[in-house]
């Protein structure tokens, strides 16, 4: 087997959708849908004003549009535009500290000096998947990263120990 084809991919950014269309949208949507129909049932009973339901509804649209502008902003959208910009480490992962399954702190890892940090438990397009949960990520693992900053844009894994 050549080294070219001695490592597969185990994750790449081009496979994730923006987190926030499935994560929040939705939930967003049966949230919103919950609390109107309260609202309506309420409404039937004589309970409430013309007034108090139409100040609920531009506070749930200002709280939705703030949420949606929140994890589309910006910042999380050029997490995406970065891949083209992406520089890649070949090497042994070296200094590894897996994260607790729990959480409560960050694992980290090196490749040729460059250090990376990652958590199951932070919401980003990046590669996130600790070992505590069924990460690929072990001490002496040999891998290729496709990164840019702290975000690691493709994972590829050697196949041979």
């Amino acid at each position: 087997m050549s080294a070219q084809n001695d490592y597969y991919t185990v994750f790449t950014v081009l496979q994730q959708s923006v987190p926030w269309q499935e994560r929040f949208i939705l939930p967003g949507i049966i949230l919103f849908g919950i609390i109107g129909a309260i609202i309506a049932i309420i409404q039937r009973r004589g309970r409430l004003s013309k007034s108090f339901i139409v100040l609920t509804a531009v506070v749930c649209a200002v709280f939705l549009l703030l949420a949606a502008y929140a994890y589309s902003a910006p910042g999380v959208q050029d997490m995406y535009a970065r891949a083209r910009e992406a520089y890649l480490q070949e090497g042994t992962v070296t200094n590894f500290h897996p994260m607790p399954y729990s959480g409560h702190q960050s694992e980290t890892f090196s490749v040729n000096g460059m250090q990376f940090s990652y958590s199951d438990y932070v919401l980003i397009p990046c590669f996130n998947n600790t070992s505590s949960h069924g990460g690929p990520i072990r001490e002496g693992l040999r891998v290729r990263i496709a990164y840019s900053g702290n975000c690691i844009l493709k994972l590829e894994v050697s196949q041979s120990r």
